[in-house]
């Protein structure tokens, strides 16, 4: 069979280190915290920033926490079983979407330095 696998909050804790980055640089800005725990979504009014600040933020920094994520706890172990068990692993990613500067290469990079296995990235 083959499996495809979302690389960002399943494999890796992209949402998890990007709130972690995001109240480290409220504490630099502001320094008020979650305003609002009910938004739909970090980047979307959970701080009192203004839009350009938390666009100019995201965007001079997601490069670099997404090449810092860690793997979620059992995401490995799991690609391996399934893989060992005789299925194709295909890696899947929307990141080429011009937030990064060579998505596919930084993924791949990712990927092998968690000695995450797979068949294919796409």
């Amino acid at each position: 069979m083959r499996i495809g696998i979302d690389v960002d909050n399943v494999i890796s804790n992209f949402n998890e280190e990007l709130l972690r980055e995001y109240l480290k640089h409220d504490k630099e800005l502001r320094n008020n915290g979650i305003i609002n725990k009910n938004a739909s979504y970090i980047r979307n009014g959970m701080f009192d920033w203004t839009i350009e600040e938390e666009k100019s933020f995201y965007h001079n920094n997601i490069e670099r926490i997404a090449k810092s994520l860690n793997v979620i706890d059992g995401a490995k172990e799991y690609i391996d079983k399934l893989k060992k068990d005789g299925h194709y692993i295909y890696i899947i990613s929307g990141r080429n979407n011009g937030e990064y500067s060579n998505p596919y290469q930084m993924t791949k990079e990712w990927l092998t330095n968690n000695n995450i296995y797979y068949d294919n990235l796409i």
